[in-house]
C-alpha cells in the first residue's frame, strides 16, 4: 500500500504494484487529480504493516485506465543513491 498527500493537499492511498530501488508503481482508484512531475508529499510505502519508505516522491508516468490511474515515480531529492530503501528494507 502507498499513502500520500497531493500538491493540492488531498490525502490519497493506492495499491502497490511494483517496487525497485529507484522506482515505485502503484494504482489509485477514484477521481484522478494527479499530474506528471507532481511531487507527492508525506509519501509512505507500507509492506506487511511496516513502513519501508517515508518521504517525498515525484510522478514520472501516469496512465488513466478509466476509474483508476496507474502511476510510476521515484523518490524526490534522492541523495547518495539510497532510493526507496531508506528504511533499511530490501524488496
Amino acid at each position: 500500500m502507498v499513502v500520500f498527500k497531493t500538491s493540492q493537499g488531498l490525502d490519497m492511498q493506492g495499491t502497490l504494484l511494483k517496487l525497485t530501488r529507484f522506482q515505485v508503481a502503484f494504482e489509485v482508484c477514484g477521481p484522478a487529480v494527479l499530474r506528471t512531475s507532481e511531487v507527492l508529499l508525506d509519501f509512505k510505502i507500507v509492506m506487511q504493516d511496516k513502513p519501508v519508505y517515508c518521504g517525498r516522491a515525484v510522478i514520472s508516468e501516469l496512465v488513466n485506465t478509466g476509474n483508476c490511474a496507474r502511476v510510476r515515480g521515484g523518490p524526490a531529492g534522492c541523495v547518495g543513491g539510497r532510493g526507496f530503501h531508506r528504511a533499511g528494507v530490501t524488496a
